[in-house]
């Protein structure tokens, strides 16, 4: 997964982050979607756009783990920053 994070964060960096969004939200199989979106949320949260890595979690499948292991990454982002009551409140 290192791999496809560190191409997702570059695709962020450049500016693709909707791209990439639009085209994760058309996968129709919901696990692989779910897991797409949240190597979005994690890249998001990895260059210190917090709150759209936020959002993006919350597009995770009710129930799945992916959710609730995006948000800890976000949570650890934070904290990483220095954030570390809004990564209480995320986490």
């Amino acid at each position: 997964m290192r791999r496809e994070l560190s191409e997702i964060i570059a695709m962020v960096e450049a500016g693709q982050l909707d791209l990439i969004l639009q085209a994760a939200q058309e996968i129709e199989d919901a696990p692989l979607r779910s897991w797409v979106l949240k190597g979005i949320a994690e890249a998001m949260a990895e260059v210190g756009q917090f709150d759209r890595a936020i959002q993006i979690a919350q597009k995770i499948e009710e129930g799945s783990s992916d959710c609730s292991e995006a948000l800890l990454e976000i949570a650890r982002a934070m904290a990483k920053a220095g954030q570390f009551d809004r990564a209480i409140q995320v986490a």
